[in-house]
């Protein structure tokens, strides 16, 4: 791709533990790979822990405190992004952390996990899951929005449809309550498709800009 990567790949712990997830019904998981098996159900995710409880590697501390920038990527939501928010530490050093936090979108949900979320909702799981009132100054996401998608993109849209997912692309009116909670919205011409499989992709080099 040209593409050079500079940088290194730190375990936010060190230590043996498991993902465990309750849904809105109640029913209790464990494993990440449940996430997966689960992830065209409409029972969501309500919460999700470890055990047992960890606590954070002195490395990602080290990385936490040192840094400018932190980017919570997309990827899944909760085995992704929100998992690494859990071993004990983690929350502290973000509190004491002066970093502007950043938060690039999914471009297409996850049934059990984002379905039909605002950009708001991913400040509010955030949130909760840092202690932090505000915890993303940016919030990176798709210049079109979920209708324009599915009008430039049919076939594609109607694919993602058959397995319960959708664009995450929203108007300047549904990002208002996200700038209102403290957000900078940022919008990026990223998006493109697998012309193979017809999959939704970010273009890392246009993301980088």
């Amino acid at each position: 791709t040209g593409l050079t990567f500079n940088g290194q790949v730190i375990p936010v712990t060190l230590d043996s533990t498991h993902l465990v997830f309750r849904t809105k019904s109640r029913q209790v998981f464990k494993g990440e790979h449940e996430l997966d098996n689960h992830r065209m159900s409409k029972d969501m995710v309500a919460s999700i822990w470890l055990d047992p409880q960890v606590p954070a590697s002195p490395q990602a501390l080290e990385a936490i405190h040192n840094a400018e920038y932190i980017f919570f990527c997309c990827g899944s939501l909760y085995g992704s992004v929100v998992v690494n928010l859990l071993p004990t530490g983690v929350k502290e050093a973000l509190t004491e952390s002066t970093a502007a936090k950043i938060l690039i979108t999914n471009l297409i949900s996850t049934r059990n996990e984002n379905d039909e979320f605002m950009p708001e909702d991913f400040i509010t799981i955030l949130q909760y899951y840092t202690d932090l009132k505000n915890p993303l100054q940016y919030l990176i996401i798709p210049d079109l929005t979920r209708h324009q998608f599915e009008a430039n993109h049919p076939k594609v849209a109607q694919r993602y449809d058959n397995e319960h997912s959708h664009f995450l692309g929203w108007t300047d009116e549904e990002c208002k309550a996200a700038m209102q909670m403290g957000a900078t919205i940022i919008r990026h011409a990223a998006t493109t498709l697998d012309p193979v499989h017809s999959r939704v992709r970010h273009d890392p080099q246009a993301l980088a800009l």
